[in-house]
C-alpha cells in the first residue's frame, strides 16, 4: 500500500522527538496537510540533526504531546517491512498467464502516541514509501455538505488508506460528483 504519514523525528539516542508541521496547524485537519512520503520525512529528520522514529521508541511516548497533533495519527518510523505487488497479465494469444512480484521500498507507519490516553489510535501498517497521497473530501459550492470518498465497506484505517490519492485525483473526484475540494476552514 502506498501512504502519506506524519513526521516525527527522533534524537540519535531515542531521548527526544520532534514534531514536524507548520507552526500555524491549530488542529489536526491542518496537521494533516504536513502528510508526506517516507523520504521527505527521513530529509526532514535529517536537516534537524535527527532521525525518524522507531516503532519501539514511539512505544515508549517519547513523541507525546511535542506538537502536531500526532498524536492519534500514522508516522513514518525508520523500521522497513516488505510489502509485495503481484501483477498477473493475460495475454490473448495464448492460453498462458505471466505474473510478476515487485519487493517495494516499505516502512511501519505507527501511531503518533500509542500510550495516549485520549483514545483515537491508529493500527501499525507496513505502507510504501514513495507515494505522498491523502483522503478526500469534497465540498458543496457553498461548503454547507461536505461528502467523504471513500469505500462504505471500509471498516479498518488501512482499508481507507488505500484510498488515498493525489490531487489531482482528489479534485478529479470532486468535480464528478458536481463539488469541489473543502477549504482548509471547512
Amino acid at each position: 500500500m502506498s501512504a502519506a504519514a506524519a513526521t516525527r523525528c527522533c534524537s540519535s539516542d531515542g531521548t527526544t522527538c520532534t514534531s514536524v508541521c507548520s507552526p500555524m496547524s491549530f488542529s489536526q485537519a491542518q496537521a494533516m496537510a504536513h502528510y508526506t512520503d517516507h523520504a521527505s520525512a527521513s530529509s526532514s529528520c535529517e536537516s534537524l540533526g535527527r532521525r525518524l522514529c522507531t516503532q519501539d521508541e514511539l512505544k515508549t511516548d517519547v513523541c507525546k504531546g511535542t506538537g502536531c497533533w500526532f498524536n492519534t495519527v500514522l508516522v513514518w518510523t525508520s523500521d522497513s517491512c516488505s510489502t509485495t505487488t503481484t501483477t498477473t497479465t493475460t495475454t490473448t494469444t495464448t492460453t498462458s498467464t505471466t505474473t510478476s512480484t515487485t519487493t517495494v521500498a516499505s516502512y511501519y507507519a505507527a501511531d503518533g502516541a500509542p500510550g495516549d490516553e485520549t483514545g483515537g489510535h491508529q493500527e501499525t501498517i507496513c505502507a510504501s514509501s514513495t507515494l505522498a497521497a491523502a483522503a478526500t473530501r469534497c465540498c458543496s459550492s457553498d461548503g454547507s455538505t461536505c461528502k467523504s470518498v471513500c469505500s462504505t465497506s471500509s471498516t479498518s484505517q488501512e482499508e481507507a488508506m488505500a484510498l488515498y490519492t493525489d490531487y489531482a485525483s482528489a479534485l478529479s473526484s470532486c468535480e464528478s460528483l458536481g463539488m469541489r475540494l473543502c477549504t482548509q476552514d471547512e
